[in-house]
């Protein structure tokens, strides 16, 4: 797996605007012909799909970048779930009656 960023042409994550409500998490902004080019040369993978992350720059500033993560079905959330067990290994889950 590459480590470079691949950003999705034509499509703009922003952060919500000053004083919009606390449900908004942002504004996705989409210009049509960029994009259109963009998914037309793009192989989406076998269930059809072409999965993107919203990030954080170094800059501060959110941008739309491809996921290409590949492995098999069901690791991926498996592995996050194995990070947290280790994260959380002095939890204490013992019920107290």
């Amino acid at each position: 797996m590459s480590n470079e960023t691949e950003f999705v042409s034509g499509m703009y994550f922003k952060q919500p605007r000053e004083g919009a409500p606390d449900y908004v998490v942002g504004k996705l902004s989409i210009n049509r012909d960029k994009l259109l080019a963009w998914l037309t040369a793009k192989q989406p993978n076998e269930a059809g799909y072409i999965n993107c992350d919203i990030k954080i720059g170094k800059s501060g500033k959110p941008y739309v970048a491809v996921d290409n993560w590949k492995g098999e079905r069901g690791n991926h959330a498996t592995s996050a779930s194995q990070s947290n067990a280790t994260q959380d290994e002095s939890f204490d889950d013992s019920i107290p009656f």
